[in-house]
């Protein structure tokens, strides 16, 4: 991907080609995970999907599930908590494509795309 940056100074206007490139980052110098212990279930789903988290990340305290659209919206959150180790999600009033389902506690945070057809 290539982008073009252009800066205007007083008389004289510059053009800089700038180079991007995304690569996957890399979780070992970072608390995001992206091999996760967060499970959803059905993924791929009709909009309705459940998610939970075993026994050792509850214990990190309570779990804020946050789920967001490609445009960084959230669309739903929810709780875990060790009386409640399982969440429901029904949005299927939402458009299908791809969601991001991020998982947080007080140590780490989780991320998993979730599909919704």
């Amino acid at each position: 991907m290539a982008v073009t940056v252009m800066l205007w100074g007083a008389s004289v206007t510059h053009s800089y080609a700038l180079q991007v490139r995304i690569q996957p980052q890399d979780t070992t110098q970072s608390n995001t995970q992206s091999n996760t212990p967060i499970t959803v279930y059905p993924n791929p789903n009709g909009g309705k999907f459940m998610v939970s988290a075993p026994p050792e990340v509850i214990a990190e305290g309570t779990v804020l599930l946050s789920l967001y659209d490609l445009t960084g919206q959230q669309v739903q959150r929810a709780y875990l908590t060790p009386a409640h180790r399982t969440a429901y999600f029904d949005i299927t009033s939402a458009p299908k494509g791809i969601y991001y389902l991020q998982a947080r506690t007080s140590l780490h945070t989780y991320q998993v795309a979730v599909i919704v057809r």
